[in-house]
């Protein structure tokens, strides 16, 4: 059983990076959460997770049980 979602069935399909990718631009755009594959998540940032990294980001758990990892690096 997931540790987050109770309701959680291995059977079913997971979300792809692309999937997410594509609800977190929509996301930043302007959309509504309930209007992206992403409801239902919730995130944890590196160092609330445990994560033994100097890296900024976050953890994304999904409704359906996958965890990302967002890392933000900046270019300029």
């Amino acid at each position: 059983m997931n540790e987050y979602y109770e309701d959680y069935d291995e059977e079913n399909e997971r979300l792809t990076e692309e999937e997410v990718v594509d609800g977190l631009r929509a996301l930043l755009q302007g959309e509504d959460l309930d209007d992206t594959l992403l409801e239902g998540s919730f995130t944890r940032t590196y160092e609330d997770g445990g994560y033994l990294t100097w890296d900024k980001g976050f953890t994304l758990h999904t409704a359906d049980g996958s965890v990302f990892q967002i890392t933000v690096k900046q270019e300029r």
